[in-house]
Order: C-alpha cells, then structure tokens, then sequence
C-alpha cells in the first residue's frame, strides 16, 4: 500500500471533520439510572470529544453497567427514536438475566484477545438477542480503539462504493457482503453470516492505520481509519440528493 502527500491529506481532513454530537441527556430511561450517568453531552462529538467517551467507558466498564447503557445510546443516537428503544431493551434484559458489568467486560476481552468469530458470538449472545452485529461491535472498538474499528451499515455502503478506489480486499466470501450493498436497496443489517466482510475490514483498518502512521508523523488507530471512512459516506442530510451509491467524500489507498 503506497499513500501519496495528497492521499493522507484527504484522510487527515476526513478524520479532522468527524463529527458525532450525542446528547445524552435526552435518553427517556433517565429515570431509571443512579445520578451520575447520561447527565453530559458530546457536543461538537469530534475525534477529541469521542476519545474521551471511549475513555470513561474502559474506567467505568469492569464495573459499572450504567456505561455499558450509554454506549448503546450513542451507538444508536443518529437513528432517531431507536436510541430510546434500544438502551431500555438493554437495560430491561439485562437486568432480568441478571449480568453484571464485570461479566461483560471478561466477554469483551476474550473476543478483543482471540478475535475469533466463536468469542464474538459468545460475547453478543450475552449482551443482545439480535441477529445485528453492529451494537455489539462497538464495545471492542472502544476496549481496544487501536487495534479493533467499528462496523455497520454505513461502512459496508461505503465500501460496497469504493473497495476498488481504498484497496479494500474483495474475495469471494467479503464479495457477497459487498455484492449485496451494491445491488439491494435494503440490504439488511450485518450478522455474524458477514464475518468474512467484518476480519476483512478489522485487517484493513490495521493496515491502513500503519501506513498513515507511518507516512504521518501520528499514530492513527484502526478505530481512526473507521471514523475518516464514516465521516466520508456523509451522514443523511450531507447524503440528500447525492447518488445512493456514492461517498460524499473521495479517500483513496493505491
């Protein structure tokens, strides 16, 4: 992989111009959780304000089931009212099978240490019942930001776009995820049948983190390399009117 002045620059805007704003004081559950949890705001929701939410959640993850809540609710907060449904499910099942935060954590690292399909599907069936892989993926990007990036629908649209342009691999197995964001206008969500796509993409990110460290002069993480790809896509009011298959801005690896 060969990253020219331009290239890194075009990934240095993008993750430069991230943006996630979550206000977590809206959360309709409030009620429900001790004082001291949903009662911040990620306002500008940029790389530094985020790090910083990734951050309280390892301090507070081995312990704490309340920050387990808010990554589902900012995990969800740009789908509108399913931020509200989702996090009291959670709460709700949670709750009932009686898991602790600590047991959590202890699920969340052995996926994070053998990266296997099987400690995922160990970790999410603990946390979710949902065929969705999206949520649970979240919480090793931010156990691990450097070495695991998130993954969803929006990343699997992009990529379905743009494999060819960011040398994004496409074998057989990673095609099928791919074939099926380009030619389905709902395509689905990602599920533990899309694993190939999901290795392929965490190697990826590695790699392209490498490189633009390399090449940078900072370190980039692989959680780094999904946000520059998010901000990309474009979110949905960047998006309307713009060709469906498309990023709204260009990043390139060749």
């Amino acid at each position: 992989m060969k990253l020219g002045s331009e290239q890194i620059l075009g990934w240095r805007e993008a993750l430069h111009e991230y943006r996630y704003p979550v206000q977590f004081g809206a959360f309709s559950g409030k009620a429900r959780i001790e004082q001291g949890w949903f009662n911040f705001n990620l306002a500008k929701g940029d790389r530094s304000e985020t790090m910083g939410f990734e951050g309280r959640f390892r301090r507070h993850a081995g312990s704490r089931i309340e920050v387990w809540h808010e990554v589902i609710f900012w995990k969800m907060a740009s789908q509108r009212g399913r931020a509200d449904v989702q996090t009291n499910r959670a709460i709700d099942a949670l709750a009932k099978q009686g898991i602790a935060a600590g047991e959590l954590w202890r699920c969340c690292n052995d996926f994070v240490s053998a990266g296997s399909k099987d400690a995922f599907r160990l970790f999410q069936n603990l946390l979710f019942n949902s065929a969705s892989i999206a949520i649970s993926f979240t919480f090793p990007a931010f156990l691990c930001p450097e070495r695991f990036p998130m993954v969803d629908s929006r990343v699997a649209r992009c990529l379905a776009a743009e494999a060819s342009a960011i040398g994004f691999p496409e074998t057989r197995d990673v095609g099928k995820t791919l074939r099926r964001y380009r030619e389905k206008a709902s395509p689905g969500v990602l599920t533990l049948h899309d694993w190939a796509f999901v290795e392929a993409w965490v190697r990826w990110c590695r790699e392209v983190a490498r490189h633009l460290s390399d090449n940078n002069g900072s370190t980039w993480r692989a959680r780094d390399v999904e946000m520059a790809v998010f901000r990309a896509w474009g979110d949905e009011e960047e998006r309307r009117g713009w060709p469906e298959n498309r990023p709204r801005y260009t990043l390139q690896c060749q």
